[in-house]
């Protein structure tokens, strides 16, 4: 942890100041404690990073989910540009590879922003921080979950980042402190979307900009309110277990005429990937996402079906995903008090709105 964090930080008890135990090591404490000077509270520092949320919280999933990834999906690892491209390239959903400098999300953010202060909430196991951090910006990232405890040393100790374990709406970060913000397939994750978008708002300076993301469809279907009860763990074991070895039954029945029986057989393998990744990724489609272009570049089925379990656990697992169309997330950002909001993309909602 960076001693100058102390500056956007507040105790989640009483709102105080924070100092720290370890005052002697003014470039960066790896273990120690943070003290609220108003109220006494105390929160660990451990491995680089304040932890200032419970823990346990409606996150875990994601967290179990970013530690059993790994570094799998950065593009760092994959050697293909499809988070960069989401960050800095133009908006094309017609593509049907994955094009350098295009995207099926393209905010088109600057590859400087030298001067700003950013905050990413949601970072998981860093697959924007690294190109955030390159635009040499004064980059924070907050997340819930204990999937920070992915991000590699390297990157938790360049100068420019700085990355805490809490809520955003818990009351952590200061008002106004920041010129953009960056939340990625999170908002229909969290409890109420219209009242998180009201605490992005506080966060942001005037003019500032929240570009953000939110699945578009309602999402409710028959096994998910018992899905997501099940314990992180022991979901993870199971999704690993079971979709390896019920892909091939449900990508044959795919592949057949939908007679009644098939149908039914169909509706039963639903949970096992939902999204049907693995079907669309061997019928030649998704060259545009990473694990279609990885399929096309290199053939490695296992690699396929690790990224068909990564995804079937996202997508299965969550406690809430309050999913809303385009029309309704423009409400919620005009009435959470934004100036402007512009939203775009037939996939999902994409969504950029200033203060």
């Amino acid at each position: 942890m960076k001693p100058r964090i102390l500056e956007y930080l507040c105790c989640p008890a009483c709102g105080g100041s924070f100092r720290t135990d370890d005052a002697a090591n003014a470039h960066e404490i790896r273990d120690g404690t943070l003290i609220c000077r108003a109220c006494g509270t105390t929160y660990p520092i451990q491995r680089y990073v304040p932890r200032l949320a419970p823990e346990a919280n409606y996150s875990d999933s994601w967290g179990k989910l970013w530690r059993e990834a790994g570094a799998i999906l950065r593009d760092s690892f994959t050697g293909l540009p499809f988070h960069r491209n989401a960050l800095h390239g133009t908006y094309d959903e017609s593509a049907s590879e994955l094009e350098d400098g295009r995207s099926p999300f393209g905010f088109g953010w600057p590859t400087d922003l030298t001067g700003e202060r950013v905050l990413e909430i949601g970072p998981g196991t860093g697959n924007f921080t690294e190109h955030l951090a390159a635009t040499g910006a004064e980059l924070v990232c907050v997340d819930m979950s204990n999937a920070i405890d992915t991000l590699p040393e390297e990157l938790l100790t360049r100068p420019n980042v700085n990355v805490v374990q809490g809520d955003i709406t818990s009351g952590i970060l200061g008002d106004a402190r920041f010129d953009r913000l960056w939340v990625f397939q999170v908002l229909q994750h969290t409890p109420s979307p219209p009242a998180t978008l009201k605490a992005l708002r506080r966060l942001l300076r005037d003019g500032g900009e929240l570009a953000f993301t939110s699945y578009k469809s309602l999402y409710n279907p028959w096994y998910y309110r018992l899905t997501k009860r099940i314990p992180d763990r022991l979901a993870w074991r199971a999704i690993a277990w079971a979709v390896p070895r019920l892909l091939p039954l449900k990508y044959s029945l795919q592949l057949r005429p939908r007679r009644l029986t098939t149908r039914l057989a169909l509706a039963l393998l639903e949970p096992v990937d939902p999204r049907d990744i693995y079907f669309r990724t061997r019928q030649g489609g998704m060259r545009d996402y990473v694990h279609g272009a990885l399929w096309e570049r290199t053939g490695d089925h296992d690699l396929l079906v690790k990224y068909v379990v990564i995804n079937t656990f996202d997508r299965i697992t969550p406690e809430y995903t309050n999913s809303a169309d385009h029309e309704t997330i423009e409400r919620w950002t005009r009435d959470a008090g934004f100036a402007t909001v512009e939203t775009w993309g037939r996939g999902g909602v994409r969504a950029r709105a200033i203060r």
